[in-house]
């Protein structure tokens, strides 16, 4: 309607009332850094699906690195780490699980049983040699910066992505 195409024309003039003249929003900080995302993601999928040598994909190696850096975690917390819905995640997990990397354990908390994941010893290993073949693709990669601009980069990526957590529990 065209009350709706109102609404966004004073959304868009108020923004970029604030932005420099003539910059589109496709060319926002946060646009960029979601296609920057969506780019490496599509890229490590690939390099995962295309390297024989590599038994898990992308994704699932995501999921054992973040078991390997916190073990006895909840699926909940693992899935907001990862930024998953948890139904999908659940999926993903059995499927580890069957092949032995995953494994959940019990703990009685507040008189609740709670079931707690952890990488097992084959999903240590696995885990461990995936890294090692994914270290010269990571370095390729990151050759795009100098050494100083990429621990710069890496801590202002870190500040924002905080401050978008800070923003969705707000």
């Amino acid at each position: 309607t065209q009350s709706n195409v109102n609404n966004k024309r004073i959304c868009y003039n108020r923004y970029m009332k604030n932005k420099k003249e003539n910059q589109r929003l496709t060319d926002t900080l946060i646009c960029n850094i979601e296609q920057v995302a969506k780019l490496g993601k599509h890229s490590a999928t690939k390099f995962f699906d295309k390297n024989d040598s590599i038994s898990v994909s992308f994704n699932d190696f995501l999921i054992l690195e973040t078991l390997h850096y916190n073990p006895n975690i909840h699926q909940r917390n693992l899935a907001k780490i990862l930024v998953r819905e948890a139904a999908n995640l659940s999926r993903e997990l059995e499927k580890l699980e069957k092949r032995g990397f995953v494994e959940r354990t019990l703990n009685i908390k507040d008189k609740r049983i709670v079931k707690l994941l952890k990488l097992s010893e084959e999903g240590y290993k696995i885990y461990m040699e995936t890294c090692d073949k994914c270290v010269k693709q990571i370095k390729n990669i990151e050759t795009v910066f100098t050494e100083e601009e990429y621990e710069t980069f890496l801590q202002y990526i870190i500040r924002f992505k905080k401050r978008l957590i800070e923003d969705l529990n707000s």
